[in-house]
């Protein structure tokens, strides 16, 4: 089942909620109104370890290291 972010319109207290259907409603479970509104959701990637992940400098062939074949790249591989 996804998981869900809404945004209760009376208390306006956002919460988590798995839900089955896409229109599926919860009420709010801090003051039980069922006017709530599903909200933007927005996720997160890991890159392990929690250290910053950054493009290496040679990133798209920049003429360092083996040929990497791009058309671009000073060391085409043959």
């Amino acid at each position: 089942m996804p998981l869900y972010e809404y945004r209760c319109g009376r208390c306006e207290l956002p919460f988590e909620k798995y839900a089955r259907t896409f229109n599926d409603r919860p009420d709010c479970p801090g003051c039980g109104a069922t006017d709530v509104t599903r909200t933007l959701s927005t996720f997160a990637v890991s890159t392990g370890g929690g250290k910053t992940a950054s493009a290496p400098a040679n990133f798209g062939g920049c003429g360092e290291g083996p040929p990497c074949g791009a058309a671009h790249c000073g060391r085409l591989a043959n």
